[in-house]
């Protein structure tokens, strides 16, 4: 097995360049190795992997209040914001998760109309508890 390039000093790095908005494939060519490297790095170790977790958690933060500011401010492109909040943030439409349940309801009724049932009840249990609950974007 050929020895690693990886140092203990990446997880810095790694935190702090994907809170910055870089992916994995650009925290890569910084580090000097190819995409797959920082991958297996993640699996073999567990503070590189908590690292880029950081990173990730920072990257949220920075695209939400990003996207809040410039909502506040009416400046910046709505395409432009769709994307990050989609892309970075991991934000959904709504109609996507409608799109998913019933998706899951033709799957379950194929297979077990008794979970579709299911299913069809436990969205209506969460519209109800959505409903009653403010949203927490808005927060």
């Amino acid at each position: 097995m050929r020895p690693t390039d990886y140092k203990p000093e990446y997880c810095k790095i790694a935190a702090e360049y994907i809170a910055e908005g870089h992916s994995m494939e650009s925290l890569a060519w910084k580090l000097g190795v190819i995409r797959q490297t920082v991958y297996n790095w993640k699996e073999i170790y567990p503070e590189f992997a908590e690292a880029v977790a950081v990173g990730f958690d920072g990257r949220q933060a920075m695209v939400e209040s990003t996207l809040r500011d410039n909502a506040q401010q009416g400046v910046g492109n709505a395409s432009s914001a769709i994307f990050l909040a989609k892309n970075w943030a991991s934000m959904r439409d709504r109609m996507e998760v409608d799109s998913n349940v019933k998706a899951a309801v033709e799957i379950a009724d194929k297979h077990d109309p008794k979970l579709a049932s299911t299913v069809l009840e436990f969205e209506q249990r969460l519209r109800e508890l959505i409903a009653r609950k403010p949203d927490a974007s808005q927060e």
